[in-house]
């Protein structure tokens, strides 16, 4: 189901591409009961994943 939260700033071109790579088990869960689901980043394991290297930042 969709929420809106106002916390969360929408692109402004609707045709943006978001990409998630999934193994084949929650792949095959998204078509099945079609709904993505997205981790929390503070409950990852590496406390680098979703971050951005400094070079990138920049």
């Amino acid at each position: 189901m969709y929420l809106i939260d106002n916390n969360i700033k929408l692109p402004i071109d609707s045709n943006t591409i978001v990409w998630k790579y999934l193994d084949l088990s929650k792949f095959v869960d998204l078509l099945l009961n079609r709904q993505l689901f997205m981790s929390r980043s503070d409950k990852f394991e590496d406390q680098y994943e979703g971050t951005f290297s400094e070079p990138t930042f920049e």
